[in-house]
């Protein structure tokens, strides 16, 4: 079966492996065609997961009897399509700069807007950018926010930057103030809260290219 998946944002090409070997090909109004052929259901649900996984939004998918030499070229907001109404949240959409000289390094800048977040929350994920190994959530939370307890399997390091929260690590609960920092052991079910009276601005890091974590809590 020939598949072709239209998704938000250009994607690093460092991912294509990750994506069951798609063709992809970058559109002009900033989305990124993946297309191929796929063995079987499993092959397509492991390249939706990946999908999930760097927090693209899925905006359509066509699926085809056709080879690739005789895929017609299709409007992705036409009929042929499937189109996705809601789903994960859409892939920052990075800026780059460049020296006067074009180097080849070149620096990658991230509004905070353009992250994926919640309610009092962006997301970082650092192998949507080549692989960084590592992630952060950057918590923007008012008194009585925080999240439900969890666990990861790494440490995760809370640096705090403003306001007064309560943490609960294991069976332990700590008052903290801006200015510390926090680290939640391996294995360990923790949550904090905002317990001031200010917004609480913690920067949560995870020593990894994607959040992996597992809920505790209702």
């Amino acid at each position: 079966m020939y598949y072709t998946i239209l998704v938000q944002g250009h994607l690093n090409p460092f991912w294509q492996s990750r994506l069951g070997g798609l063709q992809l090909a970058y559109e002009a109004d900033g989305t990124t065609r993946l297309s191929g052929s796929l063995p079987d259901q499993a092959a397509l649900h492991g390249v939706l997961l990946q999908i999930v996984r760097l927090g693209l939004t899925l905006i359509a998918l066509a699926t085809s009897e056709a080879s690739k030499e005789e895929q017609p070229v299709v409007n992705p907001r036409g009929p042929h399509w499937r189109h996705i109404e809601h789903g994960v949240p859409s892939l920052p959409l990075a800026v780059e700069c460049s020296t006067q000289e074009e180097s080849a390094q070149m620096a990658t800048i991230i509004p905070k807007e353009q992250l994926p977040g919640g309610t009092f929350y962006h997301l970082f994920q650092g192998g949507a950018y080549g692989g960084i190994p590592l992630s952060f959530f950057w918590v923007q939370a008012a008194p009585g926010q925080g999240p439900r307890r969890h666990v990861h399997p790494y440490a995760e390091i809370f640096v705090v930057q403003e306001g007064h929260a309560t943490f609960t690590l294991g069976e332990r609960t700590c008052e903290i103030e801006a200015g510390n920092v926090v680290i939640g052991p391996v294995g360990v079910p923790h949550k904090f809260i905002n317990s001031g009276e200010g917004i609480l601005r913690p920067l949560d890091l995870h020593p990894s290219p994607e959040v992996m974590q597992a809920w505790r809590e209702g």
